[in-house]
């Protein structure tokens, strides 16, 4: 807490944090601190607050110039913008199917909510204005709060908290209906119908207005009881990422490995570079986000170099906090002891010592979690299942075109091509599979040279397959931001 002691340089320095790192005018921060009737020498006193302000926070955190002054920080760490964030946060949260961590986000919002705010700005239009947008803000997070906690089935617990905020806020609408739909869920479907018609008398004494279409409906609804009232588990979560193409091919494979995790804790997907191991994974995973009460995790180790950053990096996907003090794989290892998860640990060759034995350790403390992982090389973990992903099915030699396409790798060469808007890729078939039987059948190699169909001839690509790297490697891409994996493939 800076020792800010009197009300003028606390109402500047508020000011400036509420538009942290943009340039707020002179005038408009005399505005704020002296409203309608400034003093003569406002402008003059003004710059002597922010000379004591810099003295206790900094010569460099403020910043002034012929616009105004800036105050230079993280904008997250001012209570009232990070409350908007966590919101947003809360927000997404719901939408996405993950009602404890948009639960976690409200509370955390609503801490942050300390008194009467702006307590120290003058009363005109900037603390008016502030405040009514903080109040909002108040009671958004006090919404999702309350939504997260009937999506998880505690409609008992919200019913007090919702009186109380409809007390705050008694012309919210939205409160009213998340309060009859907690009481109908708790068994009191009289009171529900009760809470719809203290809210229709408000708003005809208030406002003068009946209730919202959206309310009515749910009136009706918990008169005809009907079951689309009645809570839905929602589906688990999980953080797959989109899939940029379609899946061609692999229906053994895909068979095979779901087969494997229903028989092991541990799956490791083993093969070259290229081969098409994550994918396989992604796909597989995807197949299985209603098999895993508390969801799929997906945890992409590629851009990981330091061991310690492995924990960091699923603390951070799994939504776990060390406490102060603690160790980071000891929270994770608390969280999944009664947790049932798939953790996907992608690109894992380079770290395979220390994910072997940090999987180790967690599926000794989690016994309904199972690890699906992908990897150049074994990880070599006790239990490890390891299924080595081969490359596509390419012909051995050239039958006819019909049969050319029961092959995954030509299949896979001529979906690509098209996906380029290619006006060639899948006219001469038999240079197709050629150019598959040339790249040894590797996924990756196949899509990256079925791009340049938009502007080669399979023909043409197989004449240029002597150098199989310039075929391949993206030559327009100067700025050396190609994955690295394309050019060790």
């Amino acid at each position: 807490m800076l020792p800010v002691d009197t009300s003028k340089e606390r109402a500047v320095l508020c000011v400036l944090a509420l538009q942290a790192r943009e340039t707020v005018s002179p005038d408009a921060i005399v505005d704020a601190i002296w409203g309608d009737h400034p003093p003569p020498t406002a402008i003059r006193t003004l710059g002597s607050h922010i000379s004591r302000l810099r003295g206790l926070i900094g010569t460099e955190t403020i910043h002034g110039d012929s616009r105004g002054y800036r105050l230079d920080i993280d904008p997250l760490s001012v209570d009232a913008l990070r409350l908007e964030s966590l919101i947003d946060e809360a927000t997404v949260a719901l939408a996405t199917g993950r009602p404890e961590v948009a639960g976690a986000r409200a509370s955390e919002a609503l801490g942050l909510w300390r008194g009467d705010p702006l307590g120290d700005l003058a009363d005109g239009p900037t603390r008016q204005g502030e405040r009514a947008r903080l109040e909002e803000l108040h009671a958004l997070a006090a919404e999702r709060q309350v939504e997260a906690e009937l999506a998880l089935g505690k409609h008992d617990r919200v019913v007090g908290d919702l009186e109380s905020l409809i007390a705050r806020y008694p012309l919210r609408e939205e409160l009213w209906g998340h309060l009859m739909l907690a009481l109908y869920r708790s068994g009191r479907q009289a009171d529900a119908l009760r809470a719809f018609e203290r809210l229709r008398q408000t708003l005809r004494h208030e406002v003068g207005l009946e209730p919202a279409p959206s309310i009515c409906r749910i009136e009706h609804q918990i008169l005809h009881q009907d079951p689309q009232l009645d809570l839905v588990p929602p589906p688990p979560p999980h953080n797959l990422p989109a899939a940029a193409s379609s899946f061609v091919g692999r229906g053994d494979d895909i068979r095979r490995v779901a087969k494997a995790l229903h028989e092991h804790r541990l799956v490791t997907l083993v093969g070259p570079g290229g081969v098409g191991k994550t994918r396989l994974a992604l796909q597989v995973a995807g197949e299985f986000t209603d098999s895993f009460g508390d969801g799929v995790l997906w945890i992409d180790l590629a851009s990981v170099r330091d061991p310690i950053e492995i924990a960091v990096r699923l603390a951070g996907d799994l939504n776990v906090t060390a406490p102060a003090g603690g160790s980071v794989e000891t929270a994770i290892l608390a969280f999944i002891r009664r947790r049932e998860l798939l953790l996907v640990f992608d690109n894992c060759e380079h770290l395979a010592e220390p994910v072997s034995e940090l999987i180790e350790r967690m599926l000794e403390a989690g016994p309904a979690v199972t690890v699906l992982a992908t990897s150049r090389e074994r990880l070599a973990s006790r239990g490890e299942f390891r299924y080595p992903v081969a490359p596509m099915s390419t012909p051995e030699q050239g039958p006819s075109d019909r049969d050319l396409l029961m092959f995954d790798a030509v299949r896979l060469f001529v979906e690509r091509a098209a996906d380029s808007s290619s006006p060639t890729g899948s006219t001469d078939l038999e240079s197709v599979a050629e150019i598959c039987r040339q790249l040894d059948g590797l996924p990756l190699a196949i899509e990256l040279v079925a791009a340049r169909t938009t502007f080669l001839t399979p023909a043409e690509i197989l004449t240029r397959l002597r150098n199989r790297l310039d075929a391949v490697t993206d030559t327009s891409d100067s700025s050396g931001s190609a994955d690295h994996r394309h050019g060790s493939l």
